[in-house]
């Protein structure tokens, strides 16, 4: 039997725009993709003139799950930066 790939606890901080879905579309993403979400905390952007606001979203997943979702995430419209 081969052994299964080692799942990991990750952390992605998400700067997204101010506009309606923007939590929607991270969650549906990470939905899409069978990697369900540990917790999520979010807030405005009224000290951080750079972006509207962030979510900060943590999660347990493999690897090459992680990466997919990297790609994923940084590709949704209300994304505009993720570390």
């Amino acid at each position: 039997m081969a052994d299964e790939p080692t799942k990991k606890h990750w952390v992605f901080r998400v700067r997204v725009a101010d506009r309606a879905g923007a939590l929607t579309s991270i969650a549906s993403a990470f939905s899409n993709r069978s990697v369900s979400i540990d917790t999520v905390v979010g807030h405005g952007g009224d000290y951080a003139p750079t972006h509207d606001g962030t979510i900060v979203v943590t999660f347990w997943c493999t690897e090459p799950e992680k990466d997919e979702m990297v790609r994923v995430c940084k590709r949704l419209s209300k994304v505009t930066d993720l570390e």
